[in-house]
């Protein structure tokens, strides 16, 4: 997804301007920029040098693993052989190999494998891009996955891995914005402007809505795959229950004066209303348009 041509260049500066100064919580910038993939990884910073013989008898036995998943054509394919990554990941000196290629259909595979010198151990598998890779003392410590989704996606995704000493990956933050209200995307409705702070607040009533646009309709966008059957919703992404936590970055006010808040909520367990598609609900922030009207600031 990239930014419209007809973007104008006043836009581009002031986001620009406050993606760079936008207050940090909990180390994410103003959300609406989602980490996306403007390059390739960059792997040659991660490679192992190693001998073309010890790489061909591994590939040779990746082709084992990969059996059952992927076609013998493209096993045998120069485009399998560059997939696989000798790297170092958890700091053992024995070189392990993440596989990031196709997966045999939409979305390509991510798989992390370590080294247990009989065997390559699956230690982590998730779908599409590997934006980042953290390393302390040796060890890869935590790494972030984009997943912009497939097959006419409705939701994408940044994914936050955290890594223990045994290499167990651990999902600690997930961040989920509906197609089209990215930043990134044409169907963005910009704010009128930002909060010099974020803004912390609650919901008061119940049902609240967390919307598409910072307006209330029943037309449900007809670019974004929403389950037809909750077309009575009109262009709510999610109810929230009073007493609901968020964080409000941007505001705007409609035709009618209502203001409306371009916000984070916090991660939700089992909404009643949710259109979101979730990995897991524990960690997913929704980031969307909700009115100001009935929330309460906190401190």
């Amino acid at each position: 997804m990239y930014f419209e041509a007809t973007l104008s260049t006043m836009y581009y500066l002031i986001i620009a301007l406050h993606l760079l100064y936008a207050p940090v919580r909990d180390s994410i910038p103003f959300p609406y920029a989602i980490k996306q993939p403007s390059k390739p990884f960059k792997w040659e910073n991660i490679e192992l040098n190693l001998s073309q013989r010890y790489k061909d008898s591994v590939v040779r036995t990746f082709k084992k693993i990969y059996a059952s998943q992927l076609n013998p054509a493209y096993l045998e394919s120069s485009k399998f052989t560059s997939s696989l990554h000798f790297v170092s990941l958890n700091g053992d000196n024995l070189p392990d190999v993440i596989y990031k290629g196709w997966s045999g259909g939409e979305g390509a595979f991510v798989d992390f494998f370590i080294n247990e010198k009989k065997k390559f151990r699956k230690a982590f598998s998730t779908y599409q891009e590997l934006l980042e890779l953290q390393y302390t003392a040796g060890k890869v410590s935590s790494f972030v996955v984009y997943d912009p989704g497939c097959c006419d996606p409705t939701v994408e995704f940044e994914r936050q891995y955290s890594v223990d000493s045994l290499f167990h990956c651990k999902l600690t933050r997930q961040r989920g914005i509906i197609v089209g209200s990215s930043i990134r995307e044409s169907g963005y409705t910009y704010p009128d402007g930002f909060f010099d702070q974020p803004i912390r607040f609650k919901t008061i009533n119940p049902n609240y809505a967390l919307r598409y646009a910072p307006e209330i309709s029943m037309k449900v966008p007809t670019y974004v795959d929403f389950d037809s059957r909750d077309s009575s919703r009109g262009n709510i992404m999610a109810e929230y229950p009073s007493g609901f936590q968020g964080v409000a970055w941007a505001y705007k006010k409609d035709a009618t004066g209502r203001e409306w808040w371009l916000v984070e909520m916090e991660p939700a367990f089992h909404l009643e209303f949710n259109r979101f598609w979730d990995l897991d609900d524990e960690y997913t922030h929704y980031y969307g348009w909700m009115s100001s009207r009935f929330v309460e600031r906190l401190p």
